[in-house]
């Protein structure tokens, strides 16, 4: 089920978190790390805001989305995805889409 999200609402640790793990299940901190929020119109996604957004690091392999949901979102559906790069030689990875809904009052 999707998250919702007032317009205003400040993420925290509590909303949008990804652990990531080596392929031995183990705590991974990778070289990059970085998320970005989209919106659809017409089934096309669409950028809101910065395309390399840095997030918060809790614990080892475990980061969370610490923006505000301000008034670029507009009432809809939206998600964010992760994008990690393991080590310094290895590509990009989309590791997660979460998906979330921004409502106003």
């Amino acid at each position: 089920m999707a998250r919702a999200f007032q317009v205003s609402h400040q993420l925290t640790s509590e909303d949008l978190l990804i652990e990531i793990a080596d392929e031995n299940s183990n705590p991974l901190d990778p070289h990059e790390v970085y998320y970005a929020f989209f919106g659809t119109k017409d089934y096309m996604p669409y950028r809101i805001g910065m395309k390399h957004n840095s997030p918060t690091r809790q614990s080892e392999g475990v980061y969370y989305a610490n923006n505000k949901i301000n008034s670029s979102f507009l009432k809809g559906d939206y998600y964010c995805e992760w994008v990690i790069k393991r080590t310094v030689d290895s590509p990009y990875e989309i590791i997660a889409r979460q998906e979330f809904v921004v409502y106003s009052e």
